[in-house]
């Protein structure tokens, strides 16, 4: 089979955060990187590239996406920082661009602020990846060495640097500074010059210059210093705690967002006091990135984005096809076959269903044929090896039942439940993934929870019904398609606190099975929180209180007692469970 084709697209010197994404691809595809030096390369190689990836949202793009095939072409851009305050994300005809890819929220949210017409859903939050095997780990401990790594111009923050260097260096005269970068501007070797003259530092600053070797150059240092105004994550502060380095990071704008807060100072007082503190943690520096940046987490996201976007490409073509055999008058043209229906609630009485297979669906909704006939033999596959039986599209109908928007869960052909499972826990969402689904009737009796979880039914059923199968798989169809009418439905506080509850039931079983750690599963639940909150106004605090719960820090008395405030009368049984891991 052909690989698909990646076009990168880059100015000349500005491809060092590409070099090890691009090796890492090449196994899957075929990649390309452009050094543009005339404009007329962007529309050569844009031609015959399946996704065209432009590195650093800049004059490039502004150029590509005003091309004419720019409006049938698979666009990423990915914007770093220092675009963000630039007239370029103004000159970009932002329809143009399937996925904006920024390394860190903060930064998203400063440029939606600004990019009126520039949708939120387009958006992806991908940091930058560390490869940890280039940054040799080691347990440390407090000394006297502090490294800097980086240029030294005004948004490193130079004044404050030999500020916070002098607060260290009063603290014990063996306190040395090493800085491993260059001046970007005469006035800055002048200024620190002067300043090490005045405050009595000499023989403790000391220039290395930039390092080919930036391991082996940290190998001696004990602590590294960031003074940046705004970082999107600063790359070299992370490659030093994955060696175990005691990170010192200034309160930059956005720092709270990417580094635990007590990694982050706001004063030099605050800075000292971390210096002299005798917390010193290698382990768990290192952990932090391993267990959110790095190179391999960087890839798998980059992949996934790469496989959506060839799905869209695949399904838009499909979908065209469909449309021409759909005859929204149909009807449910299942009721032939010894299948039943559930509607949401789930208010049939469970004793009376004796069908051997259980589709579920929403009342009024419409479960169509794609072919002419449902062929029945897609039913044998819940007896091999397939868990369930999913139509590839759930199609949403607006109040003329016209389709304005759809779900593709071609994702998940074949894919593992186990894999499955660790998705819906660690993304918090499931595609519609019940929706028109088909079960064995005995697994919905087996794993489905009364009406106490409403909201929540759909999750928590799916969950135990994937953790009993980790080894089955997904099987998608095209053979039917699911539509349904959707409403707009403003989240309560209850819905919203029963949703984050939820996710402790696929937590229990990805935490059981050894799928995620507890301590990750902990930080899945809490990031969750912070999206529920952002999109919602509410959810963090909840996601706090779970993993307090959770952690042990208060009963799960006391926690009942907080969720009966919104009517939430017990817990799934797997919440108690998920505790005992602690």
């Amino acid at each position: 089979m052909k690989k698909k084709k990646i076009a990168f697209f880059v100015k000349q010197g500005l491809d060092n955060f590409l070099k090890d994404i691009i090796e890492g691809l090449r196994d899957q595809y075929e990649v390309k990187k452009i050094i543009v030096l005339d404009y007329k390369q962007i529309n050569e190689e844009m031609s015959s590239a399946d996704i065209c990836w432009f590195e650093w949202c800049d004059e490039l793009i502004g150029y590509a996406s005003k091309l004419k095939m720019a409006s049938f072409k698979k666009i990423i851009v990915r914007l770093h920082s220092y675009e963000a305050f630039t007239g370029y994300i103004y000159d970009v005809k932002w329809e143009n661009v399937n996925k904006i890819i920024f390394v860190s929220e903060h930064l998203r949210d400063i440029v939606l602020n600004k990019v009126k017409n520039l949708d939120k859903l387009k958006t992806e939050i991908i940091s930058n990846g560390i490869d940890l095997e280039k940054f040799k780990y080691a347990d440390r401990g407090s000394g006297f060495n502090v490294a800097y790594v980086g240029y030294i111009n005004f948004k490193k923050g130079p004044m404050l640097l030999m500020h916070a260097f002098k607060a260290i260096a009063d603290i014990d005269s063996r306190y040395k500074l090493y800085i491993a970068g260059e001046f970007q501007e005469e006035r800055y070797v002048l200024y620190f010059n002067q300043m090490i003259s005045e405050m009595g530092l000499q023989n403790r600053v000391i220039y290395s210059g930039w390092q080919k070797n930036l391991d082996s150059w940290l190998n001696d240092k004990n602590y590294i210093l960031c003074t940046s105004l705004l970082e999107s994550q600063n790359v070299s502060v992370m490659q030093a705690m994955s060696k175990g380095i005691k990170p010192l990071i200034h309160n930059f704008v956005g720092a709270k967002t990417i580094y635990p807060k007590k990694y982050v100072w706001s004063s030099i007082d605050e800075c000292t006091k971390m210096v002299k503190d005798k917390e010193y943690n290698s382990r768990e520096y290192r952990s932090y990135i391993e267990n959110g940046f790095s190179r391999n987490t960087e890839k798998d996201k980059i992949l996934k984005l790469f496989n959506q976007l060839l799905i869209e490409e695949d399904s838009s073509k499909n979908i065209s096809d469909y449309l021409k055999k759909v005859n929204l008058k149909g009807g449910n043209k299942f009721k032939d076959i010894k299948t039943l229906t559930l509607i949401t609630k789930r208010n049939l009485h469970e004793a009376k269903i004796n069908t051997e297979n259980t589709i579920i669906a929403n009342e009024g909704d419409i479960i169509l044929p794609y072919m002419d006939e449902f062929n029945e033999n897609t039913l044998n596959y819940l007896n091999k090896d397939y868990v369930m039986v999913a139509p590839r599209y759930v199609f949403n109908l607006n109040d003329k039942n016209q389709i304005f928007n759809y779900y593709d869960r071609n994702f998940y052909k074949d894919a593992p439940a186990a894999y499955v499972l660790k998705t819906f826990f660690t993304t918090g969402e499931m595609s519609c993934m019940n929706l028109g689904s088909i079960y064995r009737t005995k697994e919905i009796l087996n794993n489905s929870t009364n009406e106490a979880f409403e909201g929540a039914l759909d999750y928590i059923m799916l969950s135990r019904v994937f953790s009993k199968a980790l080894n089955k798989k997904v099987k998608i169809t095209e053979e039917y398609a699911y539509f349904r009418k959707v409403k707009q439905i403003e989240k309560d506080k209850r819905s919203i606190l029963l949703q984050l509850i939820s996710l402790t039931v696929s937590g229990y079983y990805c935490v059981k099975n050894n799928i995620v750690s507890f301590k990750d599963a902990k930080q899945t639940i809490l990031d969750r929180g912070k999206l529920v909150e952002k999109i919602n106004g509410c959810g963090y605090e909840y996601s706090k209180l779970i993993v307090k719960c959770l952690s042990k820090e208060i009963s799960e008395e006391d926690f009942i007692k907080e969720v009966l405030k919104e009517n939430i009368a017990e817990l799934p049984s797997e919440f108690s469970k998920l505790r005992k891991f602690l």
